[in-house]
């Protein structure tokens, strides 16, 4: 069926009058009327019939008036949500996160994101950062925020806050509040993370860097639980500032200086290299650097400083 000949239909059918129909198409009334006879001769059946200065529909003709306004009306739909999601208010947005990010950033930003574009079908996948890197190629998350991190091939990285890590001690342990050399703290056990996290990788390179090793005692999956360990009284974890500055400034952690070593751990958001974001992630993406401008001027750094 030729659908330009059944939306000339649709006018007419509409409209009860064929020069109304074409004074709203903007064409001739003749070209209306020729086009009605291709479509008639094309369906093989009478559409329409004189009526006083008007038209009627046919019995043919009426079922195929109703066939036609809900496939227009259809069309309209899928035009409006083309448009919703070309804007960025529908469709939805897949975001993978390690740890730190994922528990003390995120939260408040997904929040702000969704009461921009309600819309929007937000999915959050909260892993280490092995696990999200290949979340990110294997296309299960469209954007990622990692801490610390490393070079991944295919995965373009911006750092867009900066934050550093700490070791740390309960309150009451014998080094809370001291400088050591990195030597002395290798006697103290590790609270760590699980294979595949950042901050296991960034503490086991610098004690190989030194020739040493860490005395790895217990091994958690998450930042909170690690940091929990800790304040309990058992052992050194090296932690991200943003994980435990509350801890740190109540009094239940405290910090061990340890001499010559100052370890970045910039929060970075990563995509796949070469790949066209859609709206949402445009949209998600922005309010990130924006928010991450914010805290940044609160901490006191300078914007658009870089650790990398």
């Amino acid at each position: 069926m030729n659908l330009h000949y059944l939306r000339i239909f649709h006018a007419v059918a509409e409209a009860g009058n064929v020069t109304r129909a074409a004074e709203r198409l903007r064409i001739s009334q003749p070209a209306v009327s020729a086009q009605l006879k291709r479509l008639e001769a094309e369906l093989g059946v009478p559409l329409l019939e004189p009526r006083g200065r008007g038209v009627r529909l046919t019995e043919a003709g009426d079922a195929l008036a109703g066939h036609a306004r809900r496939l227009f009306a259809l069309e309209r739909e899928i035009e409006s949500d083309l448009a919703r999601r070309r804007d960025g208010r529908a469709g939805s947005l897949r975001i993978g996160a390690t740890n730190l990010p994922g528990h003390f950033l995120l939260p408040r930003w997904v929040s702000a994101f969704k009461q921009q574009l309600p819309g929007v079908d937000v999915h959050i996948r909260t892993n280490n950062s092995r696990t999200i890197f290949d979340c990110l190629h294997e296309y299960a998350v469209d954007v990622a925020l990692m801490a610390g991190g490393w070079e991944e091939p295919g995965i373009a990285r911006e750092v867009v806050l900066e934050d550093e890590l700490w070791f740390v001690v309960a309150a009451g342990h014998r080094l809370c509040g001291q400088t050591v050399t990195l030597a002395e703290l290798a006697r103290e056990p590790f609270v760590v993370r699980e294979a595949g996290s950042s901050t296991r990788m960034r503490l086991f390179a610098l004690f190989e860097m030194h020739g040493l090793a860490p005395v790895v005692g217990l091994v958690f999956a998450g930042l909170q639980e690690t940091a929990r360990a800790v304040e309990g009284g058992y052992g050194v974890a090296l932690l991200p500032t943003l994980s435990v500055r509350e801890q740190v400034a109540a009094g239940r952690l405290g910090r061990v200086q340890v001499s010559g070593v100052h370890l970045p751990f910039p929060v970075l958001l990563c995509t796949r290299q070469g790949e066209a974001a859609t709206p949402a992630v445009r949209i998600f993406v922005d309010l990130v650097r924006t928010a991450c401008r914010g805290l940044g001027r609160e901490r006191g750094r300078p914007e658009g400083a870089t650790l990398l």
